[in-house]
């Protein structure tokens, strides 16, 4: 089956019917994988070793390892107009910083950017990866076209959004994909949730679920305090 012959409305309908308060309710699971964690050998080295940003011969860890990604749109801190400070590891200063940045409507543009060249982005990749094959070329090309359709017909809607549109998650071990810190930050109103993924909502956990444990965790027992 062609990309042509699939129903991207369907899709996207059914998509948004899963994502529906998908984050909040886990704790169970966050106090499962917290004490996961903290009963780990080597957690309270790695821990440390994060905190201390130790070098690449302090830490077996460091030279596969980048303790600050500096690549996102929220961490790259060359850029004057986008998000960083010295403590962005604290979860409440995220979600601080980021309401503070998102009232600017530089920032903004900056996001709206960010997510052109990233559609711009996959599109070069598959259309290398397609080499010769003309068929995957022309999927590349249609699926170029849908993405930008879609980013510019919201692109107006996306910089009106208010910081009470959006909810922060975070993937804790041993769900994580990639290791240095990070929140998900994402829209909620269903015309924009229905383009994201909801491959990781199983795994991510709502921020304040996520401080309650922190607050309640007791690390020299390695259990909660209730």
């Amino acid at each position: 089956m062609g990309v042509a012959d699939v129903d991207f409305d369907e899709m996207y309908a059914k998509e948004c019917e899963r994502r529906k308060d998908s984050f909040k309710g886990k704790m169970p699971i966050i106090e499962k994988q917290f004490e996961d964690f903290w009963n780990h050998p080597d957690a309270q080295q790695d821990v440390d070793a994060y905190f201390e940003k130790l070098s690449d011969d302090q830490h077996k860890y460091a030279k596969r390892v980048k303790w600050v990604q500096p690549k996102t749109i929220f961490t790259d801190f060359a850029q004057k107009s986008l998000a960083g400070n010295q403590n962005v590891l604290i979860i409440d200063e995220i979600k601080e910083l980021f309401r503070k940045e998102w009232s600017d409507p530089t920032f903004r543009e900056a996001v709206l950017r960010h997510q052109r060249e990233a559609i711009k982005r996959q599109h070069d990749a598959a259309v290398a990866k397609a080499g010769d094959d003309q068929e995957l070329v022309k999927r590349a090309e249609k699926g170029y076209e849908l993405a930008t359709e879609h980013l510019e017909g919201l692109a107006d809607k996306i910089l009106q959004l208010k910081y009470e549109d959006f909810s922060f998650g975070l993937h804790l071990y041993s769900d994580h994909s990639i290791c240095h810190f990070h929140m998900h930050i994402i829209a909620m109103p269903e015309e924009m949730r229905q383009y994201s993924t909801s491959q990781h909502d199983e795994k991510t956990k709502d921020v304040s679920e996520v401080r309650e444990a922190i607050e309640t965790f007791n690390r020299q027992s390695k259990s909660f305090d209730r």
